[in-house]
């Protein structure tokens, strides 16, 4: 991947060097020249390129290297299920090489436009087909800059590999109802916006119970596909006021300690511990129960 240039443009200079099986070698070098591609409404220090729209927009990469960047047209992907209903700018199909294997990047783009209030980060993988991946997005206040969290082997890397290597097939767009909710990389809207970030760790428990206790049966996905229709709008509301994140966390406290609970310890617990309260609610109404009928009958 070219790095960014200025009006003036850059010469790359690359050389290959050959070596025989009888340690004979021979050197050639090449000059390839870089030059601007005319878009002046990004930053300095970040790449350019026009979306498969005719739009321009801007890529910046933390914590790594871009290897590769292409533009992917959604007519070419095929897949209905959870398709989002527009994708503005089309897909950016990238791959970024991490500092160490395993580990996560930043990944900052620049909108032409602010995103739509119901518009989200959309992924595609031929394997788990379409997500919403807004657990590991971030949106500034005016929306036309977006953060996105990517980890090698796991949130928004395609191979699920821990190879060094991100592959990264996603866009902006909307779901339909405000669904995409697949598990793995779905939104977790409310939570995220009150604790301020995708990977902090109440939003993290969240998530897992999330994906390991709602989304494996019928009523929990129901559950989950209704939260995300109407959540949207309610976190960004959340997040442009500190009073209600502060009270939204004190409010979900209770769920992640009973996601808590039921990650590390399995359900078991919970369902003793319901049994229990109930037993001691059962047998207190009947303990009134027994001193009305005794005062009755001391009258």
């Amino acid at each position: 991947m070219t790095p960014p240039v200025d009006v003036t443009g850059m010469d790359l200079t690359f050389q290959l060097t050959i070596t025989d099986n009888g340690g004979l070698q021979d050197s050639d070098e090449i000059t390839v020249t870089i030059n601007d591609n005319g878009i002046t409404s990004c930053p300095a220090d970040v790449l350019s390129l026009e979306s498969t729209t005719g739009e321009n927009m801007c890529v910046k990469v933390e914590g790594g290297n871009l290897v590769s960047l292409y533009t992917v047209d959604p007519v070419t992907i095929a897949e209905p299920t959870n398709r989002p209903d527009d994708l503005i700018y089309g897909l950016l199909d990238m791959m970024i090489k991490t500092d160490t294997v395993g580990g996560a990047v930043t990944l900052i783009i620049y909108l032409p436009n602010p995103a739509p209030d119901n518009y989200t980060w959309c992924k595609y993988s031929p394997t788990n087909g379409w997500c919403n991946f807004c657990d590991n997005t971030i949106f500034n206040n005016t929306r036309d800059q977006i953060t996105l969290t990517l980890t090698d082997g796991g949130a928004g890397d395609d191979d699920g590999v821990a190879n060094g290597i991100i592959t990264d097939p996603s866009g902006l767009g909307s779901f339909p109802f405000g669904g995409g909710a697949g598990g793995g990389d779905d939104g977790c809207f409310i939570a995220t916006a009150a604790y301020g970030s995708p990977i902090e760790q109440h939003v993290k428990i969240l998530r897992d119970f999330r994906d390991r206790y709602l989304l494996t049966n019928r009523v929990g996905d129901t559950f989950v596909h209704i939260y995300y229709k109407y959540s949207p709008s309610m976190a960004d509301l959340i997040a442009k006021h500190e009073i209600l994140r502060t009270t939204v966390r004190w409010g979900l406290l209770p769920l992640v300690g009973l996601g808590w609970v039921i990650i590390n310890f399995g359900p078991l617990p919970f369902l003793v511990l319901v049994l229990i309260l109930c037993s001691g609610l059962v047998g207190l109404e009947g303990s009134e129960k027994n001193s009305k009928s005794h005062n009755k009958r001391s009258l």
